[in-house]
């Protein structure tokens, strides 16, 4: 693969190659806008992850769980219609219609239990979403320090480069001169074949962890703002991860406290109306029951 040429150093620096240069427009072709500071980069890096873009509609789900739990009714009440005849045998005329409502009902305790499940589960959705933010500035921010590491390498590998460029030189013009034995000209040649492949390699490097981090954040470039730290760390115990830990604890002793209290199905409170006669010559008959 051809290589970019870079310019390193004054005047009388040479230029070294970089095959790997091609990841770093690779990076750049891949970016979009710029970020200022390390925070607004976090905040790019977490638009393009799954987890955000599921958090509404797991957020929604979560809403429609607690609604159900407050609601009246452990479930929708079902409606039933039957009906009964002699037609398709003796054909005298019996018949019975029935229309039946079944409303079903909370056990003892349960729609409490229900309530603080879904508000629990509600707690641990946000403390997780609070963790997975955590975790990915983390990553983030280390992405962001290797590629400055890079940068600082590279700076220092090339003014090395531009050192034994000038010493080369120089040593080459004495050595024409008669100053210097041939061996002297060849270790200056020879540091500086070594500084050019160090080049090359922090170049590579600057490449491969701004790709890393273009891949993560989606930005173009390296913040340049400088972030500033809180005046006050929180406590420890308001670390997300460790919230989230207490949220799955209180989560499954909701559960477990659910089932304790749903021993049994729900009771179901029935109304039903019948409407009967046994012959042909008789009245049609109406009745009503109610029971649990």
């Amino acid at each position: 693969m051809p290589g970019r040429t870079v310019r390193v150093g004054q005047a009388r620096s040479r230029w070294i190659q970089c095959p790997s240069t091609a990841l770093l427009w690779l990076a750049l072709a891949a970016g979009s806008a710029d970020a200022q500071t390390l925070r607004e980069a976090v905040e790019r890096a977490w638009e393009r992850q799954p987890a955000a873009q599921a958090q509404s509609y797991r957020l929604l789900e979560l809403a429609a769980r607690t609604k159900a739990a407050n609601a009246w009714l452990p479930s929708p009440p079902s409606v039933g219609l039957s009906e009964r005849s002699d037609r398709f045998n003796r054909n005298g005329g019996a018949r019975e219609v029935e229309a039946e409502l079944s409303v079903p009902l909370w056990l003892p305790g349960q729609r409490q239990r229900e309530s603080a499940l879904a508000g629990a589960e509600q707690h641990l959705q946000r403390d997780a979403q609070d963790s997975a933010r955590w975790k990915l500035a983390g990553e983030v921010r280390a992405a962001y320090w290797q590629a400055r590491a890079a940068e600082a390498e590279r700076a220092a590998a090339l003014r090395r480069l531009d050192d034994a460029v000038a010493l080369a030189s120089d040593v080459e013009r004495r050595f024409k001169a008669g100053d210097l034995a041939r061996t002297d000209f060849n270790q200056a040649k020879g540091a500086e074949h070594v500084a050019r492949s160090a080049a090359s390699e922090a170049e590579a490097r600057v490449a491969r962890t701004l790709l890393s981090f273009t891949a993560l954040t989606g930005l173009e470039s390296l913040p340049t703002g400088e972030e500033s730290l809180a005046a006050n760390s929180p406590p420890l115990a308001e670390h997300p991860a460790l919230r989230q830990l207490d949220r799955v604890a209180g989560v499954a002793d909701a559960r477990v406290r659910l089932a304790t209290d749903t021993k049994r199905d729900n009771p179901e409170l029935t109304l039903a109306y019948r409407s009967e006669r046994s012959s042909n010559t008789e009245a049609y008959g109406g009745s009503v029951t109610l029971g649990i």
